[in-house]
């Protein structure tokens, strides 16, 4: 026996431990508040969910594969969720119930799906953040009158929530199945560092007519479910400074027919690929489809903005690289000028 009273009498030491949220935490919170800004409020879901038969082509709660609990405590409970928006979709029934006018909310939490493998004995947990808007507008005021919400409203929140993380270059490509509405929704890909790839990030669009009855909803609503892990990697490590220009910018309006096919995305980084470096900003300020532009095809009119960082541009310049632009988009997409 060596003995308690041999031990010898040390005092812990106390090194200057750098206090604060963990990293983790620390983005949670910056989601949370970005969220916040747009108008959203935070909803908190319990991870047990009944589970809903018949909704469209699905088969459980969320049109994809689920976990039921031994044990559940209700038939309320009997499910563990693997996506966030059925209970973001029973709180906007409930709070249309309860004569609330315009509903925004969003949920960050754990979602759970089965193991890659038969074997494994846990499943897999991911942290997702979700969201809802109702699509009418029942009040106004003097400054804004009462609209629809629509796929444009729950789209510019999400690319709100990109640009508040630093990511730039993500891509929404139309269209994905069950719960959204096919010709109403999108998916979003953002480039990961870590794998030099595309991933996709989430959905976000209309929900489906048979979603929207299962549902009870009286009109049709927003939603998106996104991952946050992918949020994560895809975000800039610190802030990249860009320093106010000191030269004048050059605007260009430009309005091509192209075919109804293709996307507008498409026009857009090659106008910014073919007129760099001085072409620097390429916005959509016209859609146009019906006479007088020809039956499978679209007028689209963009907004360029040249500039240069060394000196103030010329009319030359500009022409040359608006021409380049132009030649570009006739060869690779059949646009021709308006």
């Amino acid at each position: 026996i060596y003995g308690y009273d041999r031990f010898p009498t040390i005092l812990p030491s106390g090194g200057n431990a750098r206090l604060g949220l963990a990293s983790e935490w620390d983005f949670l919170n910056r989601v949370r508040t970005v969220l916040c800004g747009a108008g959203l409020l935070e909803a908190i879901n319990l991870s047990f969910v009944p589970a809903l038969k018949g909704i469209g082509t699905a088969d459980s709660n969320d049109g994809g594969a689920s976990l039921a609990l031994l044990n559940p405590l209700s038939r309320e409970g009997a499910m563990l969720r693997s996506c966030l928006w059925p209970a973001l979709l029973r709180n906007t029934a409930a709070n249309r119930n309860h004569s609330v006018g315009e509903i925004r909310l969003f949920e960050v939490g754990h979602v759970f799906r089965p193991g890659p493998s038969p074997s494994d004995s846990l499943p897999d947990e991911s942290l997702h953040i979700a969201g809802v808007l109702s699509q009418a507008s029942e009040r106004s005021v003097w400054t804004e009158s009462a609209r629809k919400r629509d796929f444009y409203d729950i789209k510019g929140i999400l690319e709100h929530l990109l640009s508040a993380f630093g990511v730039e270059h993500a891509r929404f490509k139309p269209g994905c199945g069950f719960p959204y509405h096919p010709s109403r929704s999108a998916t979003v890909w953002l480039h990961q560092a870590s794998s030099n790839e595309e991933e996709m990030w989430g959905e976000l669009g209309e929900v489906h007519p048979d979603v929207q009855r299962a549902f009870d909803l009286p009109q049709p609503a927003m939603i998106f479910e996104v991952s946050s892990n992918l949020l994560q990697g895809a975000m800039a490590d610190t802030p990249r400074f860009r320093s106010l220009p000191r030269f004048p910018p050059t605007g260009r309006d430009l309005a091509v027919v192209i075919p109804a096919e293709v996307m507008v995305d498409s026009i857009q980084r090659a106008i910014l690929e073919e007129g760099a470096p001085l072409a620097q900003e390429v916005v959509v300020f016209d859609v146009h489809v019906g006479d007088p532009v020809p039956k499978g095809r679209k007028s689209v009119a963009f907004g360029l903005v040249y500039r240069s960082a060394e000196r103030t541009l010329t009319g030359e310049e500009v022409n040359e690289v608006h021409e380049r632009i132009v030649s570009r988009l006739s060869s690779e997409f059949q646009a021709q000028l308006r």
